[in-house]
């Protein structure tokens, strides 16, 4: 009974505050989440990959031949300046650590190099800004996947890693598709849903009546009305759904209570 109030509790936690993200892309494709929580963590993992061995050859023409480190890789080795050499592409703890040590060493290397870089300094912030998300995101999935043990590697042979086809397999792993709560499926969905596309707008809503609002410099210089009237009425939507749910939370509470 004690683990079905902590489950209560953390709904209510997890309801207290609203948050509305404004995303603009030049393109997407739209699909919704896996229902397998293995598979959605290895798409999670292979967008965090793409995006920091893009950012990786990016910088590697930008940086100035002076600086021939980045933290502890040597920029001219040959492999990749923020993803090194990959050891693990897959989607468990040893897959999105690596991932989280790749992005917080490219955030880094911008910051201590902004000065030195020959690039507009609103998308030198964009691209430290996006490694840092992925070093955050990574972490948290880190955390939450440690009660989930996931093999990414053929047993007794550490050198042997599966390919993407076999860890997939779940007969050939053995790796059992998370029995994930609604809670940590919500860190999974958020992190797809935001990936590495730049947040334009933020809105956040507390219980208490505090709002905050976040607006990206750049389109503060050159604002969309169609992109703020969107980013209002999803507002208004979120709220009233808000509403709905936390009430709803509520006389559940009270009536679980009445026949305790």
């Amino acid at each position: 009974m004690g683990n079905f109030w902590e489950k209560i509790k953390h709904s209510t936690e997890d309801v207290s505050t609203l948050e509305i993200n404004t995303i603009l892309k030049s393109d997407m494709v739209c699909v919704k989440m896996p229902d397998n929580n293995l598979l959605a963590l290895y798409l999670l993992s292979k967008t965090y990959h793409l995006k920091i061995m893009d950012l990786g050859v990016k910088y590697r023409g930008l940086l100035p031949a002076t600086i021939s480190h980045c933290g502890d890789m040597k920029i001219d080795d040959g492999n990749n300046l923020f993803r090194g050499k990959p050891d693990f592409q897959l989607a468990g703890v040893k897959s999105f650590k690596e991932l989280r040590n790749c992005a917080l060493l490219g955030a880094n290397c911008i910051s201590r190099n902004k000065s030195e870089i020959d690039l507009p300094m609103e998308e030198l912030r964009v691209d430290e800004m996006i490694l840092t998300r992925i070093e955050m995101q990574s972490y948290e999935i880190c955390n939450l996947l440690k009660e989930y043990p996931i093999k990414e590697r053929h047993e007794g042979d550490e050198k042997r890693k599966f390919t993407t086809k076999d860890f997939l397999d779940q007969k050939k792993t053995n790796n059992k598709d998370l029995n994930l709560d609604f809670r940590d499926r919500q860190v999974i969905i958020k992190a797809l849903d935001l990936g590495v596309e730049r947040v334009v707008m933020q809105t956040r809503i507390g219980m208490d009546g505090d709002i905050t609002t976040r607006i990206s410099e750049k389109f503060a210089d050159n604002p969309k009305q169609f992109v703020l009237d969107v980013h209002n009425k999803t507002i208004n939507i979120s709220v009233s759904f808000w509403k709905t749910l936390f009430e709803t939370l509520v006389s559940f509470g009270k009536l679980i209570l009445s026949k305790t």
